[in-house]
């Protein structure tokens, strides 16, 4: 059975499909179910990102890398990646532009590119 995490177009009163309403809403479940939030979207060369939700100074963030790429382990004045039990994380010490405006922190919508504490400009 296909679980559905929203009602989808509903014809009303149009039309009497009983098959489908055990497949319009599931109330068993909800759609925040996973254990992950995307915080952030690192840029193609890895020096930046933007933010998807909110990032905050002094919070450890889980990085989620493809399985090919090597973490490397650094600590800078912008921040910290290091590794924690087989997991890679971030801390930013510094929300930063590329253009030196500081923030305490950024909110989704953002339009500035973060710099990341990343080794020759790449995680």
């Amino acid at each position: 059975m296909i679980q559905r995490k929203n009602r989808g177009f509903s014809d009303g009163y149009l039309v009497n499909r009983p098959f489908e309403k055990n497949d319009t809403q599931n109330l068993a479940h909800s759609i925040s179910e996973g254990t992950h939030q995307v915080v952030a979207q690192v840029s193609e060369d890895g020096s930046s990102c933007l933010c998807k939700d909110v990032l905050k100074l002094h919070v450890t963030y889980e990085l989620v890398m493809p399985a090919s790429a090597e973490g490397v382990c650094i600590d800078n004045e912008i921040g910290m990646i290091f590794e924690e039990n087989g997991i890679w994380k971030i801390l930013f010490k510094k929300l930063q532009t590329s253009n030196g405006k500081q923030f305490d922190e950024i909110h989704s919508g953002n339009i500035h590119a973060i710099v990341l504490p990343t080794p020759r400009g790449r995680i």
